[in-house]
């Protein structure tokens, strides 16, 4: 449910603003999506280090309450960043505004990253430590 609720939100987000940049969604999907432009479904990576790489931004939004989100801590111990929502740092015990952002940051940050880069990484290398 969490998996499919955050892959709904990001199809609509990419459907409503066409950002530029690419999406990729890794993991076996039980569920079939419409296709939208900039959007790819990888299927299963080879391994963890094929998909969370230096260059990479993990997207976390999340919108079930309870319990830690693993795959954010997976992210950060990949070393990739994780923007995502309040909800998707839960229980980490870490709050960073430059991760977690409201859902107005969250499209201003999928249409323009840029400003918001060196903040994000200097929070998940302090969230990493």
């Amino acid at each position: 449910m969490q998996n499919r609720l955050s892959i709904e939100y990001l199809l609509d987000l990419w459907q409503r603003a066409a950002p530029d940049v690419e999406l990729v969604i890794y993991g076996h999907m039980i569920g079939h999506y419409e296709a939208v432009s900039n959007v790819s479904f990888a299927g299963f990576a080879p391994s963890h280090a094929d998909v969370y790489t230096p260059q990479s931004v993990a997207l976390c939004p999340a919108f079930l309450a309870g319990g830690i989100k693993s795959k954010v801590m997976e992210v950060i111990a990949y070393g990739c960043v994780p923007i995502g929502n309040a909800m998707a740092f839960e229980g980490l015990g870490f709050n960073e505004p430059a991760l977690a952002i409201s859902d107005t940051e969250f499209e201003r940050f999928i249409m323009n990253h840029w400003p918001y880069m060196d903040a994000a990484v200097q929070a998940a290398e302090r969230f990493a430590a």
